[in-house]
């Protein structure tokens, strides 16, 4: 079952070493299904945000994911 991003969160933290932002709740309440095996950190958070349409800013070990402006969304 495809899992609320929010709730996804804490495993990627944890597995990743990152702290992962997500201030935007519409985005938090997405879901998405992905399976991440011996891939770098970078590579699976672009590979999220890309799933969810997101934005994604980093900052050392700060990940924080943004929803793109409505006029830049693929269709």
């Amino acid at each position: 079952a495809p899992y609320r991003f929010e709730d996804a969160v804490p495993m990627l933290e944890r597995w990743y070493d990152v702290e992962i932002q997500v201030p935007d709740s519409a985005l938090a309440e997405q879901r998405f299904v992905a399976t991440f095996q011996d891939e770098a950190t970078a590579d699976v958070l672009n590979r999220i945000a890309l799933a969810l349409g997101a934005r994604l800013e980093r900052h050392g070990r700060v990940a924080r994911f943004t929803a793109r402006p409505q006029s830049s969304r693929r269709r």
